[in-house]
């Protein structure tokens, strides 16, 4: 028996937002005879988001859905990097794929705080790009205590 040893070896890259296919068509030849084959690889598209800037009141309700990338793209993220230190609560890491980042922050303190999240995504089984969530989280408006006036 004949053996060849010319591989198929190339990287396919799929930018559109649902799976495409590929057909090879494949002739083997040995001592005369020849057979043709196709061979049909799918490309699954892998998700890409850019950076996101959110900004909130504290307390509200955080949501960000991707647009515009593959419809099974699932997000997970790390706990966030809090700015300045301890100033925000409610902040958690998600480790199950969601299709949305959602999020509800307090802000503790009467100056603006952030938190800056690293998200990954995937899709279909492959993991995509990371990018990043920076949350400028408003602080809840307080009036100072007054004191009696003195007439």
């Amino acid at each position: 028996p004949a053996s060849g040893n010319n591989i198929i070896s190339e990287i396919l890259t799929n930018n559109s937002f649902s799976a495409k296919t590929v057909t090879y068509q494949i002739t083997l030849t040995t001592v005369g005879c020849s057979n043709s084959q196709s061979i049909t690889v799918t490309v699954l598209p892998l998700p890409i988001v850019n950076a996101q800037n959110i900004s909130s009141c504290s307390g509200g309700n955080i949501i960000f859905t991707p647009s515009n990338t593959a419809d099974s793209t699932l997000l997970t993220w790390d706990t966030p990097l809090i700015v300045p230190a301890g100033s925000i609560s409610g902040a958690q890491s998600m480790t199950i794929g969601k299709k949305s980042f959602t999020q509800q922050l307090i802000n503790n303190t009467t100056q603006i705080a952030y938190a800056i999240y690293n998200v990954k995504t995937s899709a279909n089984g492959c993991s995509g790009s990371n990018f990043s969530v920076t949350v400028q989280l408003l602080p809840t408006p307080v009036i100072n205590k007054i004191g009696r006036a003195h007439v």
